[in-house]
């Protein structure tokens, strides 16, 4: 399963049509039909009606929910890791050797802690 079907299954089901499926994931209508296809294939039962309107089958409707899940769940993984990479961790790892630091950290975990105090409220 890759997550190009999964999006073309969520747009499929949310217009109601091949085509402006296609349209809104920018690709062919016959490539949102092999992704369905494929879909369907790898699940082993149809996930639309194929008539004047794409309807889900009663396994396109249990399905659904999932496929959203898994898209959300994708979206809020690159999110994180876009903040990740613009600097925005929510922690601070230092290593050091605890004999010789333990005196010369705690100051500067202080001055630290107050840049970032400072960085927030203002």
């Amino acid at each position: 399963m890759r997550l190009e079907q999964l999006q073309a299954f969520l747009s499929v089901a949310e217009t109601g049509s091949f085509q402006k499926a296609a349209i809104n994931c920018n690709v062919t209508q016959s490539t949102i039909s092999r992704q369905i296809q494929g879909l369907e294939t790898e699940l082993g039962l149809p996930l639309f009606h194929r008539s004047n309107q794409a309807k889900l089958t009663v396994g396109g409707e249990r399905f659904w929910p999932y496929a959203r899940k898994i898209c959300q769940a994708w979206e809020n993984a690159q999110q994180e890791l876009a903040s990740l990479l613009a600097g925005q961790q929510p922690e601070l790892c230092v290593a050091a050797i605890h004999s010789l630091c333990a005196s010369y950290l705690p100051q500067y975990y202080k001055s630290f802690a107050m840049l970032i105090l400072m960085y927030n409220c203002g």
